[in-house]
């Protein structure tokens, strides 16, 4: 378990975002996103090569990531 997050959501949010980084750009929409510390956020694949990134919602910074290993790994799930 990652955070307080189960392992079946985790397994989730690896499976949905990764399916988000094979669709074409235009066919992809925002997901949203929560933080184990309590913080929420929009989850955008954006580029052909699916770059994620995550936009806080309180403070509209964006977090970078490469994988949803990645994303996972900094807290982040689907909401």
């Amino acid at each position: 378990m990652v955070g307080n997050w189960s392992d079946d959501l985790i397994a989730l949010t690896r499976k949905h975002v990764g399916v988000m980084q094979g669709t074409a750009p235009g066919a992809r929409v925002p997901i949203c996103m929560k933080h184990w510390n309590h913080r929420f956020g929009l989850l955008l694949v954006e580029g052909t090569e699916g770059v994620l990134v995550v936009v806080d919602a309180a403070r509209g910074a964006r977090e970078v990531f490469i994988s949803p290993d990645d994303l996972i790994a900094a807290g982040w799930v689907l909401d």
